[in-house]
């Protein structure tokens, strides 16, 4: 591994120990999940709860702001914690980590999970117009 990957590694791992400190104390008490960065992934980040997990794009996280690293990280632990999927649980669950954003007096914070949990949410399913209502910037 060279330096700046090396670098980023410890990047996504600090973000990942606030995530887990601040959104999900409860999560993973045994320390059991691993985070890796790993060139070439398909998507940004992705959760396998099977192998305790997450993997994160090496090219899309080294270009991200600090704040929209820890939103994919939250974002990800979601997936564990509420559904595989972006289904009504997740989309909850997301909500629940913006609005602790906004109590911690991070407001660009809660924007970004806001924002990461609404770009996964397919517009064409049956709870898009529960989403848009839990998601709609005007009520927060």
């Amino acid at each position: 591994m060279d330096f700046a990957t090396l670098l980023l590694q410890q990047r996504v791992e600090k973000a990942f120990t606030e995530a887990r400190t601040l959104f999900f104390p409860r999560w993973d008490v045994s320390n059991k999940w691993k985070i890796e960065t790993k060139s070439g992934l398909d998507d940004s980040a992705y959760c396998s709860s099977e192998m305790k997990a997450i993997f994160f794009s090496l090219e899309d996280v080294e270009g991200m702001v600090p704040d929209g690293l820890l939103a994919l990280i939250i974002h990800e632990i979601c997936h564990d914690v509420a559904t595989a999927y972006h289904k009504e649980g997740w989309a909850e669950r997301m909500e629940k980590a913006a609005q602790k954003a906004n109590a911690l007096n991070r407001p660009e914070l809660a924007k970004q999970i806001r924002d990461s949990a609404f770009s996964g949410l397919p517009l064409a399913d049956p709870w898009a117009e529960k989403w848009a209502k839990i998601f709609d910037p005007k009520t927060h």
